[in-house]
């Protein structure tokens, strides 16, 4: 409760005392004891967290910290595809998969919600395989005491590879990159390289999740939604690769809480104009809106093969290292089952950079 809410119930609870204790305590002879006078009702209960029954998922793992709760897009909506399509093997197995939403145990104080985009080809939960990829660090965000939802949406394609880059007359799409990531966190059809539907936009989708848990008893302990729309503003939002990236476009444009992009924030630059030659994507770019770098962390492998690039776009946007962002090297790199893994997949899923993760994530801002 604000301040002045506070201060108005405390005026009109003063009121009602007055108008009505008041002339019975004077009936009555004073306000001695035993004059039969009733307590003032106690307040409220205070209602804490409460963590969703496991039978709202489509499927679900309970772990120690929390619960990972996965739900079929077209469960939510009708309208958002589970996955690509049909006409290829790739389609079928990469991209898209089903939301997870990572829930802290029942009466945990929940420091915020977080909101992750999973990188090119990924699934935050993979029906293909009934896994959770990213399952290291949503162990790692529910310890730190947040809801973290994974939004399913249209990364079948990577936009620097597939949908911006290697073509050359993909290369001569002005703004090519900033067009394709409003699309696909909008829906909103502004790209002529990227088809994302409106049901398949992460903002959509996102609303359609919230509107699923509400319709079975679930309500987001932080309101996020404002008129119809997600408020960015009030959100945590990072992600991996092409997912770190779309983050950083939501700090940028909509003014997100905060920002943590691991092994991401590139995109290549187009050819218009074509003098002076650009070394990054339009919207990096872009002067007229001024992105907040304080909000923004990153933590990226120095064995990364993109690594050049994510410093040099750091390096524009004013991030410094240690403050803005960390880098590490530790060849060779293991996911928490010891599987071999490069440095873009290790930034997120080797256990021994815990600490940068939770720091770039969930820290001071």
């Amino acid at each position: 409760m604000h301040s002045h809410q506070r201060q108005e119930a405390r005026l009109s609870g003063g009121i009602i005392y007055s108008l009505f204790v008041l002339p019975l305590l004077s009936s009555c002879g004073g306000s001695g004891g035993g004059s039969g006078i009733p307590p003032p009702p106690p307040p409220p209960p205070v209602v804490s967290y409460q963590q969703p029954d496991a039978a709202v998922c489509s499927t679900s793992l309970q772990l120690g910290a929390g619960l990972l709760c996965a739900i079929q897009p077209s469960a939510a909506d009708t309208a958002s595809r589970d996955q690509y399509g049909n006409g290829s093997l790739a389609d079928s197995v990469l991209g898209f998969g089903y939301h997870v939403i990572a829930f802290p145990p029942t009466g945990t104080q929940i420091e915020g919600v977080y909101v992750h985009f999973t990188g090119s080809y990924g699934r935050p939960y993979n029906q293909a395989s009934a896994n959770y990829p990213s399952q290291t660090f949503l162990e790692e965000a529910l310890e730190a005491n947040y809801i973290t939802i994974q939004v399913a949406y249209n990364n079948r394609f990577s936009v620097n590879l597939d949908e911006c880059g290697g073509d050359i007359s993909r290369l001569n799409v002005d703004n090519c990159s900033g067009d394709v990531r409003e699309e696909k966190l909008t829906g909103i059809d502004v790209s002529t390289v990227s088809d994302t539907p409106l049901a398949d936009g992460a903002e959509f989708r996102l609303l359609a999740l919230v509107d699923y848990l509400a319709a079975r008893g679930f309500q987001f302990p932080q309101s996020f939604i404002n008129n119809g729309a997600v408020n960015w503003s009030v959100l945590r939002v990072g992600g991996h690769s092409q997912g770190a990236t779309h983050a950083l476009y939501l700090g940028k444009y909509f003014a997100a809480q905060s920002v943590c992009m691991f092994a991401g924030g590139f995109d290549v630059p187009d050819t218009i104009p074509a003098l002076p030659a650009e070394n990054l994507a339009d919207w990096l770019l872009d002067s007229n809106v001024v992105l907040d770098i304080d909000k923004v962390r990153a933590v990226v492998s120095v064995d990364d093969n993109s690594y050049a690039a994510f410093i040099s776009a750091y390096q524009h946007l004013g991030m410094t290292q240690n403050v803005h962002y960390e880098e590490f090297s530790g060849a060779p790199y293991a996911d928490v089952g010891g599987n071999v893994i490069d440095g873009h997949k290790a930034v997120l899923s080797d256990p021994r950079y815990k600490n940068l993760r939770v720091a770039a994530c969930f820290g001071a801002r």
